[in-house]
């Protein structure tokens, strides 16, 4: 009788631990799940396409006989028609003959004023007045935490043909060029002429860059944003303090 009492509170014992041990585990796999959906979503391939459709800016500038003198890209930052760009692409009419297109409005475009340039890092604020309902901004994301091989994506109108969205990996995140002490992502998504100013995404839909350069035929390189949040930042500030008056 013993015995057949010390084996049952043996198993009673074994059993509560198992059940105790079943509870921590699944309370884990619960913080687990709760920490994946609380991160930055991924989208999927449609959403990823509307988002880059409805944001990237065809940019055309001309001269006074209307002879095309520079194309490239941007990006809607906000709905009141303020769009990013590589000051490249805009220096050659300096800050004159700016034209935007976007994709969902056909050959609709905008007459776009230079709102703002750093030569430094060849980035530039443009501001076209439209009603953009039809149209949608995307979203800044934080471009130091971006690692290799993270999987991103470009857009943009090479050659001053249609939009172009490209994937591809993070191959580097701090590639430097020459002496600037500026960094740039560099990434397996081939660029062209034309991609110039366009955004550089995340899998989340998030800008972390505006693509800038071809360096020979290795490297695809594109300003981390966080270079220029700050003048993002003060430009909105400014819309804003506008728009309460």
């Amino acid at each position: 009788m013993t015995n057949k009492h010390t084996d049952s509170s043996q198993r009673s014992e074994i059993t509560v631990k198992i059940q105790l041990q079943l509870k921590i585990l699944f309370s884990v796999l619960f913080v687990c799940l709760l920490i994946t959906s609380c991160g930055s979503k991924q989208l999927a391939n449609d959403e990823l396409r509307d988002v880059l459709s409805s944001a990237t800016a065809r940019i055309v500038v001309v001269n006074y006989f209307n002879q095309i003198i520079s194309e490239g890209s941007g990006f809607l930052i906000d709905k009141r028609g303020y769009i990013v760009t590589n000051y490249h692409v805009i220096a050659p009419g300096k800050g004159n003959g700016i034209i935007i297109y976007f994709e969902p409005t056909g050959t609709k475009f905008w007459r776009a004023q230079l709102i703002l340039q750093d030569i430094l890092l060849d980035f530039a604020i443009l501001k076209i007045n439209c009603n953009c309902a039809e149209l949608k901004p995307v979203k800044l994301g934080n471009s130091d935490n971006v690692k290799q091989l993270d999987e991103i994506f470009v857009a943009g109108y090479p050659m001053g043909g249609a939009l172009k969205i490209s994937r591809g990996e993070i191959t580097s995140y701090s590639q430097r060029i020459g002496k600037s002490n500026l960094e740039y992502i560099d990434t397996s998504a081939q660029l062209d002429p034309g991609n110039s100013g366009g955004p550089l995404l995340n899998s989340s839909g998030e800008v972390i860059g505006i693509n800038t350069m071809i360096a020979g035929r290795t490297f695809n390189l594109a300003l981390k944003i966080n270079y220029v949040k700050s003048h993002i930042g003060t430009v909105i500030r400014e819309a804003d303090r506008r728009s309460t008056r």
